[in-house]
Parts: structure tokens; C-alpha cells; sequence
């Protein structure tokens, strides 16, 4: 196979990483500073820290979920530039 026929690849969290990319602003309005935890059909738990926010999806039966920090307050709308 050369390189014009290969098929991109693919995260296992491709689904996960659009959710939480469409719901950004509810994220940020409803969990600022806050961990969350999304699986394919979106939101799954919450905590104060990845720890808590992990264990709780585990607990729903979602122990591989994505598992993402909320900007606080203070830094939406802030963009590194690198």
C-alpha cells in the first residue's frame, strides 16, 4: 500500500473528542474548574479532580471514558500561543 492509499488513522476517542468540542461552551458554563468524563454518546460524570471525575464514570459503567478539565472562569476565552 503506498502513501495516497492509506486510511488516516483513527483515535478510539475521535467520538469523545468531538463532543466535548461541540459542547465546549455548556461545559464551560455549567462546569468551570471542574473534570469530566465523556464516552461516545457524550457527557458520563463529573468531579473536582481526573481522580474523582474517573471514578465516578466507573462507576456508571464507563470505565473507559475520556477524562478532560473545564477552563475555570478565569481562563475562558484565554489561548496559548505557541
Amino acid at each position: 500500500m503506498n502513501d495516497s492509499t492509506k486510511r488516516p488513522r483513527r483515535s478510539k476517542h475521535e467520538a469523545k473528542i468531538r463532543w466535548l468540542l461541540e459542547n465546549q461552551s455548556l461545559l464551560e458554563d455549567s462546569y468551570p474548574g471542574q473534570w469530566i468524563a465523556v464516552n461516545d454518546q457524550g457527557f458520563v460524570a463529573v468531579g473536582a479532580s481526573f481522580g474523582e471525575a474517573a471514578e465516578a464514570a466507573a462507576a456508571r459503567g464507563a470505565p473507559d471514558a475520556l477524562v478532560a478539565p473545564v477552563k475555570s472562569k478565569d481562563y475562558q476565552g484565554v489561548h496559548l500561543i505557541r
